[in-house]
């Protein structure tokens, strides 16, 4: 159990130990800049979380294993609000991907289901005896050299030499009667996951579709229930971009399902397979034969939905964070992103729409503001991510092809366009800090927003006791990190510039747990992000938040150090998360997903 759950009551009297400085809360001091400030945050008697209690599964094959919902197990310490998803939403990651929209016409739903239907006997596996998945090990203990193999290894080569020939093979072949014989010692999606129950997406790349045990199952589906197949298809021709080539194709989808199908951890969506779909060939040889040929990822489907969608979801029905349920959301993401580090891959494109949800659905309980159960969190959509290690890598490969998934998410240095590249992993930690921020930020405007409803924080100016003139969005505070052409100010968006001019400045030493502080940071929407006004809670949450006040201020300080220490400008001095997680704050939490 952490210091941050278990251990409230001592926080109160118990202060974090100082080493090398007199004794000193972790919130420096008013006066700024603090010249090199050294100040310890090593908590007393406390247990830090080196993950050697986590229960992960052998590395079975899917048919083997039982889903996420049996493993998550009864937790007392904190529960988080459970609200029901509609298909549609469950797969909502999937759409935001492809640039997909909801069916909203029923006719249409189910003539692309019946469609779906139609193509299932000619849709066929392309794994087979000789091209299996080999997955890497669950395994979270720093100990174990298996934990920091590369995700691309001689098994991958093979796997991706493998796709890549039958998939050339089977192109070439411009006749769908010898394709089906060439594939049919090869599972079809109807024998190996059953009929689809709905289509839930369309768009220019192909379709969603949803597999539910019971419709139709066999018995890997009822094992395993719910599958997401997502659809790929060629990129289209654009104004500005020619049209996808089979090479570019093919490399692209092989490289995501590799990825996606090797890494095997519980905060990561799984990839199961990949199949093709061989035209019918009732309408003849066309001269676009080779456009009429479909590749689908088959994938576990998270019923509780996307993360952006149930953030919106609590803020439109004026629901409330604790601070303990958002603690355990960033653990487990930075749990997720650690795995993939370790093992030499990036995700590239993290962001709260690629982060899904599974709810234990056997363990609600009813609260006075609804049912609350525990939440697992995955990261899901590897489209974007990139390998930056592999097996014959001794360092990682910095990247040199410029800014790299969604705006919002993107570090400073991606925009830079230096031609000696930059770090990868540190860009995700850059987007694991906006995350965090977001989530916080989120936090405190229900607060807000129970008020006057307003999209926008305003703070008192500390001389004048007036408001300021200047406002910050409730939930993002900036929407790029990119730098203006005509520089009359050095950032497109004048929120970023300011937070770069007042940000904290210090040094992390991940191995005494100490900081040294250089500049105390001064960003207003940073340094007021946990306080609130008791006249701004809403009575039906007066429990839930004074459970929050709890925490000593010194606790929100470190949570503060750490957010500007991931969004530290500089990257070569931006924390990783290694040290997040080892550390005062992450390294105490007690997680759903442990």
């Amino acid at each position: 159990m952490g210091f941050f759950s278990r251990n409230k009551a001592s926080a109160k009297t118990e202060q974090p130990a100082v080493s090398k400085a007199p004794s000193v809360t972790p919130e420096p001091p008013e006066e700024t800049p603090l010249q090199k400030k050294r100040i310890s945050t090593i908590l007393d008697d406390v247990q830090y979380d080196d993950f050697e209690n986590d229960d992960y599964e052998d590395d079975l094959a899917p048919e083997d294993r039982d889903s996420d919902e049996s493993e998550l197990e009864e937790y007392e310490e904190h529960k988080h609000r459970f609200l029901e998803r509609n298909m549609a939403q469950s797969v909502s990651q999937l759409s935001t991907l492809m640039g997909l929209c909801g069916l909203s016409n029923t006719s249409t739903v189910e003539s692309l289901t019946a469609l779906a239907n139609e193509e299932l006997a000619r849709t066929y596996s392309l794994l087979s005896l000789d091209l299996k998945i080999r997955r890497l090990s669950p395994t979270m203990h720093r100990g174990d050299p298996l934990l920091y193999k590369s995700v691309i290894d001689d098994d991958q080569i093979h796997l991706i030499e493998g796709i890549t020939k039958k998939l050339n093979h089977v192109l070439d072949m411009h006749d769908p009667n010898l394709q089906q014989k060439y594939l049919a010692g090869n599972k079809t999606l109807l024998d190996r996951y059953g009929r689809i129950s709905k289509v839930i997406g369309r768009g220019s790349y192909g379709v969603i579709k949803v597999i539910v045990s019971g419709e139709n199952e066999t018995e890997y589906t009822k094992k395993n229930g719910i599958y997401a197949v997502k659809e790929l298809l060629k990129r289209p021709a654009t104004d500005l971009k020619h049209k996808e080539a089979r090479e570019t194709f093919i490399e692209r989808v092989t490289s995501e399902f590799i990825v996606s199908c090797t890494l095997n951890n519980k905060h990561l969506v799984r990839t199961l397979d990949l199949m093709i779909t061989v035209p019918s060939g009732k309408g003849g040889k066309s001269s676009c034969f080779e456009d009429e040929i479909k590749i689908s990822q088959v994938m576990e489907c998270t019923p509780g939905g996307d993360l952006f969608t149930y953030c919106k979801k609590i803020i439109e029905t004026k629901q409330y964070f604790t601070i303990d349920e958002l603690d355990c959301i960033i653990k487990q993401v930075a749990k997720g992103l650690w795995y993939m580090h370790n093992h030499g891959v990036a995700h590239c494109d993290l962001k709260l729409e690629n982060i899904l949800i599974i709810f234990d659905r056997h363990n609600k309980q009813s609260t006075p503001d609804g049912l609350r159960t525990r939440m697992n969190v995955k990261i899901s959509d590897f489209g974007k991510a990139n390998v930056f290690r592999t097996k014959w890598d001794t360092k990682e490969q910095l990247y040199t092809s410029g800014p790299l998934g969604s705006e919002p998410y993107m570090a400073p240095e991606e925009f830079l366009g230096s031609k000696n590249g930059f770090s990868l992993m540190k860009k995700d930690c850059w987007a694991l800090g906006i995350i965090t921020l977001v989530l916080f930020n989120m936090r405190r405007s229900l607060f807000h927003r129970s008020g006057g409803h307003s999209c926008l924080l305003q703070f008192l100016d500390s001389e004048s006791g007036e408001l300021d003139s200047k406002s910050y969005n409730s939930v993002y505070l900036w929407h790029s990190t990119g730098h203006r052409v005509m520089r009359l100010r050095k950032y497109k968006d004048p929120v970023f510039e300011e937070y770069t001019k007042h940000c904290m400045k210090a040094d992390y030493e991940a191995s005494s747990r100490e900081w040294t502080v250089h500049t105390k940071g001064t960003f207003a929407p940073i340094e007021t992000i946990f306080d609130l006004n008791d006249s701004q809670i809403d009575p039906k949450f007066m429990d839930l938040y004074e459970q929050d006040a709890d925490f000593e201020e010194g606790e929100h300080a470190i949570r503060k150090f750490f957010v500007y220490k991931l969004l530290d400008v500089n990257p070569s001095t931006r924390v990783t998360v290694d040290d997040l997680l080892k550390g005062d704050w992450l390294g105490t939490v007690e997680s759903c997903g442990s």
